[in-house]
Parts: C-alpha cells; structure tokens; sequence
C-alpha cells in the first residue's frame, strides 16, 4: 500500500489556527495492490513533550479526538480489498484549551508543543498499516496592550583583549534606553523603535548593539534547563570617544513564537520569554561579558491598539448627564432670562 496523504480544505496557504477553530481537510489513501484493509480513520493530537540527552523526558496529552473514514465489511473474514482509490472528508474542532505550537533544540535538550492530524490505515494482516502525519500550526490570543512604557539605565564596562581573562578596561559608557511600550505584535510586522542616549566615557570608539534574545524554559524532572538564543539584533554607527549622541534605530519584529501568559492553558513545563538587550561593544577585540541591558519585552499575535490604553472614562454608574443650557441662550445671564420668560409663560 502507498500514498496515503492529508490535505488541509477550505483555508488559506499557511494559516495559523486558534483555539475554537474548525480543521477541515481530506484523506487521500490508494491502494496499489491487494490487501486485507481492516479500517481507515484519522486522528487529531495536541500534546507536549521535552527529552534532555542523560534519558529524561516528560510528556503531557492536551487533546485526543479519533474518527473512523471506512470500515471493511469483510474485515472478520480477512477479505481483500482490490488496488483503488479512497478519499474521505474530515472536521476536527480545536479545542479551547490547547496550548500555542513551538519547538526547539539545542545539543541535548529538546521541547516541542505540536498539534497534528494523523491519517492511518490498519491491517488484518501481520504486515503493519501505514500513516500520514500533518502537522498544524495553532495560537492562542496574546494581547500586546498590557505592556507599559520603559525607561531602563545602565552603565556598562567596556573590556578590550583576546580573551576574558587578559583584557583591560576601556572606560565606562552611559546608556539610557526608552520604549514606548514593551508588547509589539509578530503578525504584522511591528516596528520597535528605540530610543537610546549615550553618553561614552571611553578611550576606544565604540558601537551600540541591540538584539532580541528567545529564552525558552524547560522543566524535566526537579531541574529548569535554559535555553537562550538571539534572534535579530541591530548595530549603531560608531560613537567616538568621550562623545555623547541618541541613538534611534527601528527594530522589525520577525515571525516568531508567542510568550507565554502562564494561564492555566499554557504547557506548564515548557515557556517561552524575549527579552530586548542593549549593550556597547568594540567593533574589535570586545569583550563585554554580561554588562549589558536587558528588558523584558511581551510578543504577541493581536495588534497594539492605542484606544485600550487610553485614559479609562467615567463608569457609566457614576457618569452625570450634562443639563443643557436653554435654546438661544449664550451667555449665563441670558440662560437665566429665557428660563423666567419660559416660566412666566407656563403660567
């Protein structure tokens, strides 16, 4: 048997699902020779699972849905179906509790949250089935509009030599950074623009360097394994010695998976945090070791929206309509002379 295959329907190229969403899609099975098919069905999975290299490992299943496409009438008494070809329609519901996709590794450490949809056909025979596994991309919501203005300061050391331990200084160097907001969306192409005042006291021209670090978190066992990797970083031009300038760079934020919320819906051994540093350097010979700034900056997948953090208005409880001035009237003393006309007239 061969060419069993999934194709997703009626969506785009490339779409990214959410918790709630319908996956609608077809099995394509053909059967190239005689075989004794028992059934064809088609599974969706959604589970976690981190390995580290010495044999730890830890999985969790978040969702598990099994539908069955055909079943062979002649399966007790191990009938062959004939080569042809099968195709099936199929629907699964996301549901709402699954955690966003990831994956990562590093040397021996690995940590993967996937949903998938498998196709497979099982056998009365002793030869084993075959499956098709298709793998589908899914994230939660993560709203950018929680993150406030930062402004961070930091002086720094600026080292000079081959290695760590055979340098000398090179002078101290002044940096203030400013962000506007601290959560910027991976969907659209958002733009983080800095904005850094530097003051450097140094000997040696130096460069600003600002860059984008993932920091995964994984959890097996009674140990936390941290695996850091910068994934976009930027250069100023040189600074000259003693100088002081504003540095104001536009960082593209690229695709890239969403931080955790630590919500109950999240895979509680395996988190995913960025953090924006900015540090100096020398464009030679630089050794800066851990002087740098580091903010903690949200990515999400639903756009900053300025109107969310906006002044709060009145509750509607505590709002009080505004009495409105008699028609005509434009001054305080003219209100008050078409009201006593208006009574008058009443009367």
């Amino acid at each position: 048997m061969s060419n069993l295959k999934v194709i997703l329907t009626g969506t785009e190229e490339h779409k990214v699902y959410r918790p709630g969403d319908t996956i609608e899609g077809l099995l394509e099975f053909t059967l190239t020779r005689s075989e004794a098919i028992k059934c064809i069905g088609v599974n969706f999975i959604s589970k976690a699972h981190v390995w580290r290299g010495v044999g730890l490992k830890r999985d969790e299943k978040y969702a598990e849905e099994s539908k069955t496409l055909w079943t062979n009438p002649k399966s007790q008494s191990n009938g062959k179906i004939s080569p042809r070809s099968f195709s099936f329609e199929f629907e699964f519901r996301i549901p709402s509790d699954v955690p966003s996709s990831f994956k990562c590794r590093k040397r021996f450490f690995y940590g993967c949250i996937s949903c998938k949809v498998v196709g497979y056909v099982t056998t009365s025979a002793k030869r084993p089935g075959c499956k098709s596994v298709l793998l589908v991309p899914v994230q939660r919501p993560v709203s950018c509009n929680e993150a406030n203005p930062c402004e961070a300061i930091h002086i720094c050391e600026v080292r000079t030599g081959l290695v760590s331990g055979l340098c000398y200084s090179a002078g101290n160097v002044e940096h203030i950074t400013k962000l506007d907001r601290t959560g910027y969306c991976v969907s659209n192409g958002d733009i983080i623009p800095l904005c850094v005042d530097v003051q450097s006291n140094s000997t040696k021209r130096i460069r600003m360097k600002a860059c984008i670090v993932q920091r995964v978190i994984l959890k097996v066992g009674n140990r936390e394994n941290v695996i850091t990797k910068a994934v976009t970083s930027i250069s100023s031009e040189p600074i000259n010695p003693g100088a002081s300038t504003t540095w104001k760079p536009n960082m593209i934020v690229p695709r890239l998976p969403l931080t955790s919320t630590g919500t109950p819906s999240e895979c509680g051994f395996i988190t995913v945090e960025y953090v924006l540093e900015i540090k100096p350097f020398l464009p030679l010979l630089s050794v800066t070791g851990d002087q740098y700034c580091s903010i903690p900056i949200v990515l999400g997948n639903l756009p900053y929206d300025k109107m969310d953090n906006s002044a709060t208005a009145v509750p509607a409880h505590d709002a009080r309509p505004e009495e409105e001035e008699p028609y005509g009237a434009n001054t305080d003393e003219e209100a008050l002379i078409i009201m006593h006309k208006m009574s008058n007239t009443a009367l």
